[in-house]
């Protein structure tokens, strides 16, 4: 029979930019199922509506509760939970409960503060500077003259201003591997400066979103590239 040290010695982490380990939740599910063959994972939805939502997930080996979680995320909190943010507190409680199981517990897991110091940080971004035409400097009014003096002749129109050279747009690399899938470092939105990998370890469900359908009318080829290199290594 697998033990439950056994299991949190093969147990697959990632490590985060503060140097510890956090197990995924899909690789604590795992986990538990190898641990528990006839074991249950319930979520339930305790509140729900347009701004927040609050899920329970309550573990059973065959009929006998042996854990209980809560988590609630708000809507507004990132960019993904706009779309999500049910589907982020069911993750986080079904995480929350198994690692009162003990389930990836014993690999320097990050701490909750931790946690907090590597989530979702806002980012404030800047729109190219669009090209303005100059104002022209403005006209000496002429001296008054005699009544019988000629009126001055009308300014020269400005120069037409000659238009911005087009920049090239750079080219997007994209992931051939679950490796550099992982290194990918996002640059927009609520995930700017984590990677691919740091996301998948805190937010699974957002790694989906990234390659959803939602998400698919985007100009990040490579973001979508990554997020389905990984989905597609979460069953091997």
């Amino acid at each position: 029979m697998t033990t439950l040290q056994e299991i949190n010695k093969s147990i697959t982490t990632i490590t985060l930019e503060n140097g510890k380990q956090y197990a995924t939740v899909p690789a604590r599910i795992t986990a538990f199922h190898e641990l528990y063959p006839e074991g249950r994972i319930i979520p339930e939805i305790v509140m729900f509506d347009n701004t927040a939502a609050v899920v329970k997930a309550s573990v059973y080996n065959g009929e006998t509760l042996i854990a209980v979680a809560h988590d609630r995320e708000e809507r507004d909190k990132s960019e993904v939970n706009q779309t999500s943010y049910l589907e982020n507190a069911e993750t986080s409680a079904v995480g929350r409960a198994l690692g009162f199981l003990g389930i990836g517990s014993e690999t320097s897991i990050a701490s909750a503060d931790d946690m907090v110091n590597v989530g979702f940080l806002p980012i404030t971004t800047t729109n190219p500077m669009i090209p303005t035409t100059p104002t022209a400097p403005a006209t000496a009014k002429p001296a008054s003259a005699p009544a019988a003096a000629a009126k001055p002749a009308p300014a020269p129109a400005p120069a037409p201003q000659p238009k911005p050279t087009p920049q090239p747009k750079p080219t997007v690399k994209i992931p051939q591997t679950v490796e550099e899938a992982r290194a990918l470092v996002l640059t927009f939105g609520s995930n700017a400066g984590k990677s691919m990998g740091e996301v998948e370890a805190i937010r699974p469900s957002n790694i989906d979103y990234y390659a959803s359908e939602k998400f698919a009318n985007s100009s990040h080829a490579d973001v979508i590239a990554a997020a389905k290199l990984i989905i597609a290594a979460r069953g091997q």
